[in-house]
């Protein structure tokens, strides 16, 4: 980070500590202003949408205004699938390096004189979330308590933690399934067992120009992540094995994901639609949830299939065993939630590595998910396909 940078966000700091000092006003409108953050990623909010939605029959609009900030990426389906009373995206990357921008957002976030502040995201980014608590100086705010994979000594933490007003302790929640996190964090806003809707459940309408493939297979190579996907060969072979069922295939992902949609397609031999790069994220989403069939790394995608009931296999590495696969049984209550079948390595003494890879730059980089053999994944696709056939999706 460039010391002008580095500055600059100390500043930032600096001001909003001396703001959340002020005196707090009621609304004129006499409901209550609640303020729910949540920044990261498209899987992360796919996972957290049925908790969101849970938190408007909670908050009711008769007596509460819900404004949610959440990440560009996925804020589109947020404005779709949520009744709430506000929207503001914000891409976090440009929150972090435009100086203008990010006193704009704060300064908006301070001018909301919000009465009650939820933070739900587990792995809270000091520089984000908890910036932007420090702006809103709500008199009621609830986070997790912060981890040790970010900040290792406690003590580091407490000027961060100022802003909350409740701290849920992360120790025991560590390990546990992101589905079970949210339910807690629900629980903890909401007292009371509020239930959990499903918004994936109504599926949103496939475009017109993507008609034709309503109940395709999906098959999604990417991994987000540079290196950490599983090969395209593999992904090829599964694409021919699901294209034995007779309905159409389509390779999706981002832009950069194109050519290893193209070496997917290539080693499938069969014909195929590549959609990497051509699908917004809503056009995404409703491809994934009107697919009868859903392969690929664990991505965001798999998480639409699953929480839309869609059959799925993910092809798992072990960097975070037991965050995102398995799923809880029951699906933490949702329902219509249809859980992946996994496709894994048996567990390795590496194992929980956050994918801090320990061989790194070496031929056996993530290991744990690229050397899965073909073999085992097309043994898991053919189990997935005959419960499909006994059990129509």
């Amino acid at each position: 980070m460039q010391l002008e940078h580095r500055i600059s966000l100390a500043g930032e700091l600096f001001r909003q500590a001396r703001r959340s000092r002020r005196e707090h006003a009621p609304a004129k409108d006499g409901r209550r202003r609640i303020l729910v953050i949540r920044l990261d990623r498209i899987g992360d909010f796919a996972l957290y949408l049925p908790f969101a939605a849970a938190l408007r029959r909670a908050f009711p609009p008769e007596s509460c205004h819900i404004t949610l900030l959440g990440n560009t990426l996925w804020m589109p389906l947020a404005r779709r699938m949520l009744d709430f009373d506000r929207f503001i995206e914000l891409d976090p990357q440009r929150f972090l390096s435009d100086a203008v921008l990010r006193r704009t957002l704060l300064d908006e976030v301070a001018a909301m004189r919000c009465d009650l502040l939820l933070q739900p995201r587990f792995h809270r980014e000091l520089l984000l979330e908890d910036l932007i608590a420090m702006a809103a100086a709500a008199p009621e705010s609830l986070a997790f308590s912060g981890t040790t994979r970010h900040i290792r000594k406690r003590r580091l933490l407490r000027p961060w933690n100022r802003p909350y007003g409740r701290l849920l302790d992360a120790a025991p929640l560590h390990d546990a399934h992101e589905l079970v996190k949210n339910r807690c964090f629900l629980d903890s806003a909401a007292p009371g067992g509020e239930p959990v809707p499903n918004p994936w459940r109504k599926r949103p309408p496939l475009p017109a120009a993507l008609a034709g493939l309503a109940g395709c297979t999906v098959i999604l190579p990417g991994g987000g992540t540079p290196g950490l996907s599983w090969p395209a060969a593999g992904f090829g072979a599964l694409a021919a094995q699901a294209s034995r069922r007779g309905l159409p295939v389509a390779v999706a992902g981002t832009k950069a994901e194109r050519e290893t949609a193209d070496a997917v397609i290539a080693a499938a031999r069969i014909p195929a639609a590549n959609l990497a790069g051509e699908l917004d994220i809503e056009a995404f989403a409703a491809l994934i949830a009107n697919a009868s069939l859903v392969i690929g790394n664990d991505t965001g995608g798999i998480h639409i299939a699953a929480l839309a009931g869609v059959p799925s296999l993910v092809i798992s590495g072990q960097g975070q065993p037991g965050i995102f696969h398995p799923y809880p049984q029951g699906g933490a209550g949702i329902p219509g939630i249809r859980l992946p079948v996994q496709a894994a390595l048996p567990p390795l003494p590496c194992a929980g590595c956050y994918w801090e890879c320990r061989y790194r730059n070496t031929p056996r980089e993530y290991c744990c998910l690229r050397r899965l053999p073909v073999e085992t994944a097309a043994a898991g696709l053919e189990k997935l396909i005959a419960a499909m056939e006994k059990r129509p999706s």
